[in-house]
C-alpha cells in the first residue's frame, strides 16, 4: 500500500521532488502524509492552498489503483523507496527519488559502475567504453549509464555484448525512447537489464531533467568512470555527484589536444583515479583479476580488425610503424585498436614503440 501512497504524493499537481520530500519530512512517514488534513499541509512552508487542495482532491484509492494498473499494463513497475527492489546505494544519497518506474528486472550485482562521457565522442572513446564495459561484466559488475548518444550507448552495448547486466537511467518517462535511434538498444536493455526513471510514463525529455537524472546514475553505483568529456560535459555533473556521495571517480586519460579529453584530463589532475586497464578499477573494488583468460573467451572479445592485428604481430614484438604498413589502417584507428587490446591484456606496449602479444 505504501507504493500507492508514494505514487499519490509524487504525481499530484504542483508537487516536485523537493516539495514531496519536505512534506514527508514534516509528517514523518508516508502513512501520516496520506491521513493528514489540509490544515496540516498549509503549516508547511512553500505549500500553497492550491497545491494542498490538489493533494487532498487526488486522495482517491480507486482512481490511483486504476492509474497504477494502467502503468503496469505497459510492463512498467513502480518501486517506492521502502521496497526491497529499490537500489540500496540510491537510498543513501542526499535526495533519492521517492519512487522509480522500471522496465526489465533489477539485478543485484557484485558492484555497479557508471560509465559515462560525451555524446560527441571519438572512435577511441567509443571503443574504450564498449570494451571496458564488456570486460567488467566478466566480474559481475553491473554497468549503469544514461542511454545518451555516444559513450553512454557504447557502455550499454558493451554490457550486452558481454552477456552482462546494464541499467539505463532515463531523463524522461520509461515508455519514451530518447534519443529515438536507440529504440533497439532500449529493447535489448529491457530484455536483459533494467530501465529506470523517476519520471512517470509519458513524461517528455527536457534539458532540465538530465542533471537530475545524473544524480541517480551516480547514486546507484559504487564508482563512476568518465571515458571522454568536454569542458562542460554533463558527465562532469555526474562525477561531481559521485564525489559528493563518496563514490570512486575514475577517468580515461586522453589526447591533450582533443576537446573531448579536456574534462577527463582535468578530473585526473584533480585527483580522479587514472584507468589504463580494468585492473585499475578492480583493485579499487577489491576484486582480483582472473589468473588466466581462456583463448576461447578471448576470441569472443575480439573484433575482425583486432584479430587481424594480433595475427600480424605473431609471437615476436613488432614496431608500430611496421604494423601500420602491414594493416594499411590509419594511425588513429591503430592507436584505438591497440588501446583496446591492451585493456584486454592481449598485447603490451613496450619501450621503443614495440607491441608484443601477451597471449
Amino acid at each position: 500500500m505504501n507504493t500507492l501512497y508514494y505514487y499519490w504524493l509524487t504525481t499530484s499537481k504542483g508537487i516536485g521532488i523537493k516539495k514531496a520530500r519536505q512534506i514527508l519530512e514534516y509528517f514523518g512517514d508516508i502513512q501520516s502524509v496520506w491521513e493528514g488534513g489540509i490544515n496540516d499541509l498549509l503549516k508547511i512552508g512553500n505549500i500553497s492552498k492550491q497545491v494542498a487542495e490538489n493533494l487532498i482532491k487526488r486522495r482517491d484509492k480507486g482512481l490511483l489503483l486504476k492509474e497504477i494498473n494502467n502503468i503496469k499494463a505497459k510492463n512498467i513497475d513502480i518501486i517506492c523507496i521502502e521496497d526491497d527492489l529499490y537500489p540500496e546505494n540510491l537510498k543513501n544519497i542526499y535526495d533519492p527519488p521517492l519512487i522509480i518506474y522500471t522496465k526489465g528486472n533489477i539485478k543485484k550485482c557484485r558492484k555497479y559502475i557508471a560509465i559515462v562521457g560525451s555524446r560527441r565522442c571519438s572512435l577511441y572513446g567509443k571503443m574504450v567504453a564498449r570494451n571496458i564495459s564488456k570486460l567488467l561484466c566478466q566480474y559481475d559488475i553491473g554497468i549503469v549509464s544514461g542511454m545518451a548518444r555516444g559513450i553512454d550507448t557504447e557502455a550499454h552495448l558493451g554490457a550486452i555484448d558481454g552477456n552482462g547486466f546494464t541499467i539505463a537511467v532515463l531523463g524522461n518517462g520509461p515508455d519514451i525512447v530518447y534519443p529515438p535511434e536507440n529504440i533497439k538498444v532500449m529493447q535489448m536493455i529491457e530484455n536483459t537489464g533494467a530501465i529506470i526513471s523517476e519520471y512517470p510514463p509519458g513524461y517528455e525529455p527536457t534539458p532540465y531533467n538530465f542533471p537530475a537524472r545524473n544524480r541517480i546514475i551516480s547514486g546507484i553505483c559504487h564508482g563512476i568512470l568518465v571515458v571522454e568529456a568536454g569542458e562542460k560535459s554533463g558527465a562532469l555533473i555526474t562525477a561531481s555527484y559521485a564525489l559528493e556521495e563518496g563514490r570512486d571517480v575514475f577517468a580515461i586519460p586522453g589526447n591533450i589536444l582533443s576537446e573531448s579529453s579536456i574534462g577527463t584530463n582535468k578530473l585526473i589532475k584533480d585527483g580522479a583515479k587514472t584507468v589504463t586497464d580494468i585492473s585499475d578499477i578492480l583493485y579499487e573494488f577489491g576484486i582480483d583479476l582472473k589468473e588466466q583468460i581462456s583463448s576461447s573467451n578471448i576470441e569472443l572479445n575480439l573484433s575482425t580488425k583486432e584479430k587481424m592485428i594480433i595475427d600480424i604481430i605473431g609471437n615476436s614484438p613488432m614496431h608500430i610503424d611496421d604494423l601500420i604498413k602491414k594493416t594499411q589502417l590509419k594511425v588513429s584507428e591503430i592507436n584505438s585498436l591497440l588501446t583496446c587490446l591492451e585493456l584486454k591484456k592481449i598485447i603490451k606496449i613496450i619501450p621503443g614503440r614495440y607491441i608484443a602479444r601477451i597471449i
